[in-house]
């Protein structure tokens, strides 16, 4: 399919079909939704069967670089998790309990041989008070560790800028990408309730 001569709905729709299955490989439960839209888009008559066919080829080609980049890079990546709250926006400052939220984050082992093939020992969770300043390391012994909370890698509340990376004997993996958020502590529950005549 030649996108520039295709109309813009047709282009529109595909980009969105093409990117909603590229975040299918960060975002697993995608994946069961994408195939979806397609039988939707054309049985709404959005989307020529043709059209679709198509764009199947272009989207096979987007995710194999998508997931070659992926394990190429052997880094994890780096997802923060809150109880109860939702993914945040993008250059959005989350605010969290520092004593319910937890740091997750996905690592599998890479494909290139002689690159990135070791197997992990740790991972390091790097902070500090500035983007791309970490001034903090704690180590997360655990290699099969996916997850870790706030309250056991940071000392103090406030602003923080995270990333991860994979350590084993012979060296550690590059950074994965950074997350900000602002934690601090709840107050103290109300005590003493009454009643008083005024």
């Amino acid at each position: 399919m030649n996108w520039l001569t295709k109309n813009w709905r047709t282009t529109l729709i595909g980009l969105g079909y093409i990117g909603c299955n590229v975040s299918a490989v960060f975002v697993p439960f995608m994946a069961g939704i994408c195939p979806w839209i397609d039988k939707v888009l054309i049985a709404g008559g959005f989307l020529a069967a043709a059209d679709s066919a198509a764009l199947t080829t272009v989207n096979e080609s987007a995710l194999n670089a998508v997931k070659a980049i992926r394990s190429r890079t052997g880094q994890a990546l780096f997802v923060l998790l809150a109880l109860g709250l939702g993914s945040p926006a993008l250059a959005q400052t989350v605010t969290l309990d520092l004593n319910r939220a937890v740091l997750a984050w996905d690592w599998t082992k890479g494909t290139t041989p002689n690159l990135n093939t070791g197997e992990v020992e740790r991972f390091d969770v790097k902070c500090g008070r500035q983007s791309g300043v970490y001034s903090s390391t704690s180590p997360v012994n655990d290699p099969l560790a996916r997850q870790v909370k706030i309250s056991q890698v940071l000392n103090g509340q406030g602003q923080w800028f995270c990333v991860l990376s994979a350590v084993n004997r012979y060296g550690a993996s590059g950074n994965s990408n950074e997350v900000s958020f602002d934690v601090g502590a709840a107050p103290a529950s109300p005590a003493n309730v009454r009643v008083q005549a005024q």
